[in-house]
């Protein structure tokens, strides 16, 4: 039995982006209008709304114009593509360039009705290709292959401008995001990664028995949460934090935990991922009754302390987490720091539900 053109790229792509896939076999009919046609020279172009997606004298003239106007093409660079077309771009970078390629295609339909007239089983079996339809998975493929140093092009043909410019601009303006983010993680795993791995293997008969707090997932589902951070108008906020104390769940970074307790006001979990010793946060307050959130690299002071239950968060940006997630078989996936105490806590937050 001969499998289909389409067959062979959905199942390609689900090995690639398996959400990609479904979302794709999930497309059932258009509501736009989309047509093959053929230039003077033989060249397939597609219409979209009586729109050439490719320049319809020379698509693959256009591809190869945009590629040579690129910054950046080393092994240590990512090349983002937003818009697949026929594949003229996609198959001009696949063909030249070096480094890792993300391909965003922001229409499904475009999307759907390309993988019945080309075959791109030779480009979605390539190791260096990631395929993405959201802001989500555009950030797990960059931070996956972000290295330092990692030089990010960002290409499109005019055609996705003039039509998808709002998804664009939130997609230029992410990568940036992105990039800013991963060259600070750089900076500090440079910086402090020796202090993150000394302090994960300290205390480790202790932590290897501490569970995963997605072990909980979705525990206290469609609960309010409210997440205390130690800023200025904390102090203020104290009376709104008593009026719904009892309707909430309450998150506290290490920082705000003193002013909190002072307040009468007793949270229901402690968040501290600091590798630095800073017990000085919760130093002479009572602790047995509250329950403690921290990183493997979580300074070994927090692990002498008495807390009524423990849990780890293990973050995907920090060197020292992937070796005890690999360790204790916990997937890094499930959270996420950003670096910051308050971002691990609203992300434990999201995980209970």
């Amino acid at each position: 039995m001969n499998t289909s053109i389409l067959e062979k790229n959905l199942e390609n792509i689900s090995k690639l982006n398996p959400n990609l896939s479904e979302s794709l076999k999930n497309v059932k009919g258009l509501t736009n209008e989309i047509d093959l046609t053929q230039n003077g020279n033989g060249q397939f172009n597609l219409l979209y709304n009586s729109q050439f997606v490719h320049n319809n004298t020379d698509p693959e003239e256009e591809a190869r114009a945009i590629f040579q106007s690129i910054n950046s093409n080393t092994h240590n660079t990512i090349h983002v593509i937003f818009g697949l077309g026929l594949g003229y771009l996609f198959n001009e970078f696949c063909e030249s360039a070096k480094g890792k390629i993300i391909l965003f295609e922001p229409s499904l339909e475009i999307f759907r009705a390309v993988l019945d007239f080309v075959d791109f089983s030779k480009e979605f079996n390539r190791q260096d290709v990631f395929l993405v339809n959201n802001l989500e998975s555009l950030q797990k493929a960059f931070f996956y292959n972000y290295l330092s140093g990692t030089q990010v092009n960002f290409v499109f043909l005019d055609f996705y401008k003039n039509n998808f410019g709002e998804t664009l601009e939130a997609m230029y303006k992410e990568l940036i995001h992105l990039k800013t983010l991963a060259d600070v993680q750089v900076t500090v795993q440079k910086t402090q990664g020796e202090r993150f791995i000394t302090s994960a293997l300290q205390n480790l008969e202790t932590k290897i028995f501490i569970p995963p707090l997605a072990n909980y997932k979705n525990l206290f589902q469609n609960k309010p949460a409210i997440i205390v951070s130690a800023g200025p108008s904390l102090n203020s906020e104290i009376e709104t934090i008593k009026k719904y104390r009892d309707k909430v769940i309450i998150f506290a970074v290490g920082t705000a935990y003193k002013t909190l307790i002072k307040n009468g006001i007793k949270p229901d979990f402690l968040n501290i991922i600091e590798s630095q010793n800073v017990s000085a946060q919760i130093s002479g307050l009572e602790t047995s009754s509250i329950n403690f959130i921290s990183e493997p690299y979580t300074n070994e002071a927090f692990f002498k302390a008495d807390f009524k239950r423990r849990f780890f968060t293990c973050s995907n940006e920090n060197i020292a987490n992937l070796w005890f997630a690999k360790l204790q078989k916990i997937n890094c996936g499930d959270y996420e720091t950003k670096g910051t105490v308050s971002y691990n806590a609203l992300f434990s937050a999201k995980i209970l539900g």
